[in-house]
């Protein structure tokens, strides 16, 4: 399976991004870009579009753990010294001059049966990183790899130059909106363009230009004016599985994959091949309809470019197992574009509850 033709990669061109890993265990992924599109609103009102980073930044250090021992991850060495992977403090001050604290870094498991896991890095010391969740599934013998999250700034713009409508006053009544959705809460961004306030701010004009677009997060856009937008996200691709936290109620899900086509432009991430109903570890999968009804399954929702919503469960009926959309058709070839994300409903009133997600790997050519 080939990289999409609109992704070029070569590890030569990891220098023009910046970042290169710092230990001997290192490796390099393939880099390159892709086009993210928000759809201008309609006669109707404003219309939303569900975007996915895909692309993430470079390792920023690499190797084997000595020991992981809960949330503590130990390395051979000092290769942290002078080096500040932690969780940055909020600045204090009154609309247009605080900042938001933020998270900025977070390392994953790349070896084993929990390559892909991943956490947030609060602090290190010389020799450890300090994690927000305990790893040591992973056995003390891991590999890991530490990255930047990808943020506001990264996907956007930190100048807005994906170009959504900006607010020149402070007010974001008028702006684009960007919300990001955590544990069942969301948090609204827009952009501002006024003097001494240019920046990504929230709606109490703290600045949040830097804050983390995790994982498994979704940015939902709402975009107020008329006109299509399409911009560029460059990044680097992930390679390997990727372990998503999935929770109960609705998720806005990112699609970790960077690849949308193969070289016969035959889509390669679909509902099918997504491993969101894994039979060999349905603990850990979207609870399926024994029967086909719809209300007895998780949802998963897709926003087409349309603007209408279509709606899959997994059926898992001897001889009807697959997915299905809500007339019942067989949908394992619906597929998830990389650029977006999707609506996972994991229903409360079924089993509800949380579960991780592992996306398969991406398939780079050689």
């Amino acid at each position: 399976m080939k990289i999409k033709t609109s992704l070029f990669y070569s590890l030569a061109a990891a220098s023009l991004l910046g970042g290169t890993a710092n230990a001997q265990n290192s490796s390099t992924d393939p880099v390159g870009f892709h086009t993210l599109n928000v759809f201008g609103a309609s006669a109707s009102g404003a219309r939303f579009s569900l975007l996915s980073a895909g692309l993430i930044n470079p390792i920023e250090y690499a190797s084997g753990a000595t020991s992981i021992d809960a949330t503590t991850i130990t390395v051979e060495g000092t290769p942290f010294a002078d080096l500040d992977y932690g969780q940055v403090p909020a600045v204090e001050g009154g609309p247009g001059d605080a900042a938001a604290a933020y998270i900025a870094y977070y390392v994953e498991i790349t070896s084993g049966d929990e390559a892909g896991a991943w956490a947030n890095i609060l602090s290190n010391d010389d020799s450890s990183i300090t994690v927000d969740r305990d790893l040591s599934a992973a056995g003390n013998d891991a590999k890991i790899a530490i990255r930047k999250h990808v943020t506001l700034n990264d996907l956007f713009g930190a100048n807005n130059e994906a170009g959504l409508d900006p607010d020149d006053t402070g007010s974001i009544a008028d702006a684009d909106e960007v919300s990001l959705f955590s544990n069942g809460a969301s948090r609204v961004f827009f952009f501002v363009n006024a003097a001494g306030l240019e920046g990504w701010y929230d709606a109490a004009l703290v600045r949040n230009g830097n804050t983390a677009i995790e994982p498994q997060q979704a940015v939902y856009v709402q975009r107020k004016i008329a006109g299509d937008l399409s911009f560029t996200r460059a990044g680097h691709v992930k390679v390997g599985p990727t372990k998503l936290m999935v929770n109960s109620g609705f998720n806005a899900l990112a699609n970790p994959r960077a690849v949308g086509v193969d070289d016969t432009m035959t889509p390669v991430f679909t509902l099918g091949t997504s491993a969101l109903w894994n039979p060999a570890d349905p603990a850990n999968s979207v609870d399926p309809s024994e029967d086909g009804n719809a209300s007895e399954g998780d949802e998963v929702t897709v926003l087409e470019d349309s603007g209408a919503f279509s709606v899959y469960i997994y059926v898992n009926l001897a001889g009807n197992e697959g997915w299905y959309d809500s007339a019942l058709n067989p949908s394992d070839d619906a597929v998830l574009d990389n650029g977006k994300g999707f609506i996972l409903n994991r229903k409360p009133t079924l089993t509800g509850t949380p579960f991780i997600w592992t996306a398969p790997a991406e398939e780079i050519a050689e």
